[in-house]
């Protein structure tokens, strides 16, 4: 399918696999690409019924490749709503796509990882996994995956959690509602998402997929506000915070806003 993910099918489950595991399975846009195309792909597959999200490797997903966000030039700027683009279109096709789908996590999650687990109907992971949305330390705003984030943690939570970048464990990801479960290891992970598989696979497909439509129409995203949220991150993206921040992480060194006040 692509070097960045793999898609394949078994039973009733496509399986859509990132492999990125030595950065991190950070979403560049050619990920973000191949990820959109592979659901296209598995939503319709004939006897797949179900979609499995998940990562090779320590780490679920560490959010957007900052290596490539980082250039300055102005020319980028319609790379950049094009990127943004590409990633809210495919989290409306996780969230708003006629199959059920379900995010297997294994390891940590940051910002666009984060998001990805959002926009799945249903999550579930081990225990040592954390998860943060860090965009604010990096001079940046978490606003194409904010719908999902919003919808499935509810405006207290979201606020705290995108305003402040702190990291939360697991168990605090569960009773915000981020996950569903949490399973003891990866094999009782597993057991727990094919558990779940068997209760799907019980409703009839064309119900499956009308109770999706219905939950899209109960609460929308509409197409005009996934625009605006692209743009919003494209300029940031390009703003002289923005990409003091951005260097700063990728120079591991701390922004300019936290070096001028210990001045």
């Amino acid at each position: 399918m692509s070097a960045s993910l793999d898609l394949t099918f078994r039973g009733r489950a496509a399986i859509i696999e990132l492999r990125r595991a030595d950065v991190h399975n950070a979403l560049d846009g050619d990920t973000v690409i191949a990820l959109h195309h592979a659901l296209q792909q598995a939503m319709q597959h004939a006897r797949a019924r179900v979609i499995i999200l998940r990562a090779a490797g320590p780490t679920f997903c560490a959010g957007a490749d900052l290596r490539g966000m980082a250039d300055a030039s102005p020319i980028n700027s319609a790379r950049s709503v094009a990127e943004a683009q590409e990633l809210a279109e495919t989290l409306a096709l996780l969230r708003e796509g006629p199959k059920p789908t379900i995010a297997r996590v294994q390891g940590n999650a940051f910002g666009g990882g984060v998001g990805l687990i959002a926009a799945c109907d249903m999550s579930f992971s081990v225990p040592n996994c954390a998860f943060a949305l860090t965009e604010t330390r990096l001079g940046l705003i978490p606003a194409v995956i904010s719908p999902y984030v919003l919808a499935r943690l509810g405006p207290s939570h979201t606020r705290r959690l995108f305003l402040s970048g702190e990291r939360i464990n697991a168990a605090q990801a569960c009773a915000m509602g981020l996950l569903h479960d949490i399973s003891a290891d990866e094999t009782a992970l597993d057991a727990r998402i094919e558990e779940t598989i068997d209760h799907l696979a019980r409703g009839g497909p064309q119900a499956l997929a009308q109770c999706k439509q219905l939950l899209a129409t109960l609460t929308p995203i509409p197409s005009e506000i996934r625009a605006t949220l692209c743009q919003w991150i494209a300029d940031c993206r390009q703003s002289a915070e923005g990409q003091e921040g951005m260097r700063a992480f990728l120079e591991k060194r701390a922004p300019s806003w936290l070096t001028s006040e210990r001045d």
